[in-house]
């Protein structure tokens, strides 16, 4: 073919191919016979050359017979044999013998060092297959010269294949392969089910290599071939079955076979049937394939009594039923591919992945994780077994929910500006220049209150530092908060005034040990379904106590002795005859009270109104079971308090906290391992934001605006004149801008229309700001409503730190996901800040964070250097570094809270 087709190349007229076999035993691919019949290349097939003719030394005939085929011979292919009187004579200029290729192995045979390679019938040089070595010591072969005329693809499976072999021989001293891998075939693709197939792929042909036109491609030598298109490339690649086993390079069983030397064998072992397997295989994302289980239980026992789901029933196989909360652990457990992960991102494939440790930003704990990134798209999550706070357990938003953004298209691309009433892509620049400039006019126009940032608790503790740094030192405002805000105020608060600190008292990992756990709201599963998780398996595994108080029923109510349903409104009243009755029957560590705290008599006096059988009697509670829930929390070895975030987003949220303390310091537990006060939170880095000071009323490090000593700091760091006064909260913040107090408003990776209850409202107070400010990665229905759009990276494609529920600062490593356009929220700010404040100067998130350990005393301990090693807990000293607060760390004495 190739000479045929240069020959037209070169000029010749008419070009005729002879091929003693069909068109069907022709050893050229079909696309190049069909090519070389549409340059003009002639095929006479079933016909052999016989004999030339000519003179003076030129050709001038040929004479060839036609043939027919007869059977198989040694090749496969039907043998060709002669008609007799079928001699046909065609006029010719040039006849190319082009029967094939072999390599020259002359120059090679006359150098004396390689003298004795053995060679084959075919001119190639012969060799060990398997080693690729050919006798000589230390000569090994390898590509077209041992394997004649083939694809650039076997020359290099050779080179691996030789390079291993000379490897290994250089190691051992003497020749030996590479060892195969164990590997367990189905059958070929006659024995497979089609249902398999056609039950979940059409059929689709091959695509089509576009080409340069005939006429044009006969006049050179130039490449042809125009490549696919990109939509061409992804209709192939999507014809791919992809009927592998995805778990190829993860299969624990080919490992181990593989390692002990346990031989493949061609017998088939008996499948289950695919119909079967449809019926069980209806996960959305998790596939299951029985027959390759191997029915070592460990998916059922980690269900059963680790996640405590009892998702999974297990008869000869397993089978996944309607409990499953899609928390991976059988994926992470499986030692074959019988439970495989759905690949969403593209097309699956068992591929080695670039791995980026990375933090879940679905709720306030923060867990572990490990992106599995391909090119720049992910593919799959796994976990981090060895890290705290999961310890390689996570939940279905951090496994399978939390990512999908990524490779979103909608993602902005450059920052976009309001101009004649619609938003243009604009440069940063200008985008940057126009915020500073409009909230400099409002500043001077209407003064510090007539500015408001949000903040939140999703971007890093770098973000969200320099944002109330801007409005603080720069614009003189403290309208600062970030949603959900109030609930954490009432935690800080209350746990400050009781306590000391604002934040909990030991570590996730402690909570499942407790004795008694006492567990509070009802969004623990839904907020936090790692610690959900916790507390189940603290009743079942370890045998511990759970008690729940909810105002509805709660999935953990199950395992929950007793489950109390308690009125919202009542639950302040609840805590309140707890901590009664405990004094009444003097119940209470009377030695912890007296060492450690002050203010005993003045909390008995101000539960004097409190009548506990009122408080039974409104909640269907049996007295007798209310005493003997007081008697266990005292007499309990240990005791957890637990309380998601929905309990304390109300009015009398600090009081409640305040209850809880009271509670937790009568029992003696406090500053003791196995016990404490543990505060839930949903959003990754809701305690980094109050650590951070993205409040009203707080600076950094939770000092309060109005300590005067506090701002007087404040202000020398900052070299600026703070405000003293408490600012707007988030709602405030609303309310104010709907009465068009609040002229220029920035929201820094928030979209309130879509996330709070009161859209309409929303959006309407925002129609009212003067000058809104966007800083987000899409353009959001908050952000269609802005002055300015400023495109971020997003959460895990960011450099910085957080600071998760547990009060474990974490250090991101950035994913190479993002596209070119979007900055790290660290960096907008501090090129907005220098804009404000020519003397500030950021170069990376480590610079923000240097400034950040300076200010805010506890994260004093946290460097960048031991942040590296892994996450930790503030306050770290050498004295405590386990993440526990001990006494030590609480304020002296402890304080009651009479409110």
């Amino acid at each position: 073919i190739d000479a045929a087709r240069n020959s037209v190349r070169l000029g010749a007229d008419t070009v005729t191919i002879i091929y003693r076999r069909s068109r069907d035993e022709m050893p050229a691919s079909p696309e190049e016979i069909h090519g070389a019949e549409e340059e003009g290349v002639q095929f006479h097939f079933l016909a052999a050359p016989v004999r030339l003719f000519g003179s003076n030394g030129k050709v001038e005939k040929l004479e060839y017979v036609k043939m027919e085929l007869g059977e198989p011979d040694a090749s496969g292919r039907r043998r060709p044999v002669p008609m007799e009187g079928s001699e046909t004579v065609i006029p010719v200029d040039m006849v190319i013998a082009a029967i094939g290729q072999f390599p020259d192995l002359s120059p090679v045979e006359s150098d004396k060092a390689v003298e004795g390679i053995p060679t084959t019938r075919w001119n190639t040089f012969g060799a060990d297959p398997d080693s690729l070595y050919t006798g000589l010591d230390g000569v090994f072969t390898g590509g077209d010269v041992y394997r004649g005329p083939e694809t650039v693809v076997g020359a290099l499976a050779d080179g691996r294949k030789v390079a291993m072999a000379i490897h290994l021989y250089l190691r051992d001293k003497e020749v030996h392969s590479e060892a195969k891998p164990f590997n367990i075939l189905k059958g070929d693709l006659e024995a497979i089910e089609k249902e398999q197939f056609t039950t979940r792929a059409t059929s689709a042909s091959r695509e089509l290599m576009p080409e340069l036109e005939p006429s044009v491609r006969i006049k050179s030598n130039d490449q042809i071939e125009l490549g696919l298109s990109e939509e061409g490339a992804l209709r192939e690649a999507d014809r791919c079955l992809s009927c592998g086993c995805m778990d190829a390079f993860d299969c624990r069983l080919r490992r181990f076979a593989f390692e002990f030397g346990v031989e493949t064998t061609t017998r088939l072992m008996p499948q289950i049937a695919f119909d079967e397997i449809s019926q069980r295989d209806s996960h959305q994302f998790i596939a299951l394939d029985p027959n390759k289980c191997i029915r070592c239980r460990q998916c059922y026992e980690a269900c059963s009594y680790f996640q405590c789901s009892d998702a999974i029933d297990f008869e000869d196989t397993p089978n996944l039923n309607t409990n499953c909360v899609s928390c991976g652990l059988c994926l992470d457990l499986c030692p074959t591919g019988a439970l495989e992960e759905r690949i969403s991102a593209g097309k699956p494939g068992p591929f080695h992945y670039e791995q980026v440790e990375t933090f879940c930003p679905h709720c306030g704990c923060g867990c572990n994780l490990v992106l599995n990134i391909k090119g720049d798209k992910l593919f799959t999550v796994s976990t981090r077994t060895t890290a705290a706070p999961s310890y390689g357990h996570t939940c279905r938003q951090g496994r399978f929910d939390s990512f999908d953004y990524l490779s979103s298209p909608k993602r902005l691309k450059a920052p976009l500006l309001k101009k004649d009433g619609k938003l243009v892509e604009a440069s940063w620049d200008e985008a940057l220049e126009r915020v500073a400039t409009e909230f400099k006019r409002l500043h001077q126009e209407h003064g510090p209150s007539s500015l408001a940032a949000i903040g939140s608790p999703r971007a890093t503790n770098e973000a969200n530092y320099l944002l109330q740094k801007i409005f603080r030192a720069q614009l003189g405002c403290n309208n600062l908060d970030y949603p959900g805000g109030q609930s954490h105020q009432a935690t800080l608060t209350g746990l400050t005034k009781t306590l000391g600190t604002g934040a909990m008292t030991s570590s996730l990992s402690e909570i499942e040990k407790a004795e008694v756990i006492f567990a509070l709201g009802n969004l623990i599963e839904e907020n936090n379904p790692i610690v959900a998780t916790a507390l189940r398996r603290a009743n079942r595994t370890h045998g511990n106590r759970l008690i729940t108080v909810s105002s509805t029923e709660v999935e953990l109510g199950r395992f929950a002795e007793p489950a109390f349903i308690i009125a919202k409104e009542h639950k302040l009243d609840f805590l309140q005859s707890l901590i009664k009755l405990l004094l009444e029957l003097n119940l209470y560590d009377k030695d912890f009270v007296a060492a450690n705290t002050n203010g005993i008599e003045a909390l008995e006096k101000s539960l004097a109104q409190v009548d506990h059988l009122e408080t039974v009697a409104r909640a269907d509670i049996l007295p007798s079971t209310f005493k003997e829930i007081v008697r266990a929390l005292a007499t309990a070895s240990s005791v957890a308090f637990v309380y998601s975030e929905d309990f304390t987003a109300d009015a009398n949220g600090a009081r409640k906290v305040e209850a809880i303390a009271n509670l937790a310091m009568l029992t003696g537990r406090l500053g003791q391992s196995q016990s404490g006060i543990y505060p839930l939170y949903r959003h990754i880095n809701a305690q980094g934001a109050m650590d951070m000071g993205m409040s009203p009323s707080c600076y950094p490090g939770h000092v309060s605006v109005s300590d005067l000593k506090g701002n007087d700091r404040f202000s020398n760091v900052w070299s600026g004149q703070l405000p003293d006064n408490p600012g707007f909260s988030y709602r405030e913040t609303i309310e104010a801008a709907h009465q068009k107090k609040v002229k220029g408003l920035f929201l820094m990776g928030e979209n309130p229309i879509a996330t709070e209850p009161e859209r309409e409202k929303i959006q309407e107070a925002l129609k009212q700001v003067e000058f809104l400010v966007v800083q987000d990665m899409f353009l959001t229905q908050s952000g269609e409503l802005a002055d300015v759009v400023l495109p971020s990276t997003g959460f895990t494609e960011q450099e910085g730190t957080l600071t998760n529920t547990e009060r474990r600062t974490q250090k991101l490593r950035p994913t190479p996901t993002a596209p070119d356009g979007p900055l790290p929220d660290w960096r907008i700010l501090a090129d907005l800040l220098n804009r404000l404040d020519t003397g500030a100067s950021y170069t990376d998130a480590q610079s923000v964070y240097q400034e950040i350990i300076t200010v805010v005393p506890f994260y004093e301990g946290l460097t960048y250097d031991r942040l590296e090693e892994g996450g930790l807990q503030w306050p770290y000293t050498e004295k405590n570094s386990s993440g526990m607060l001990t006494l030590d760390d609480l304020k002296k004495p402890l304080e009651f809270a009479t409110g």
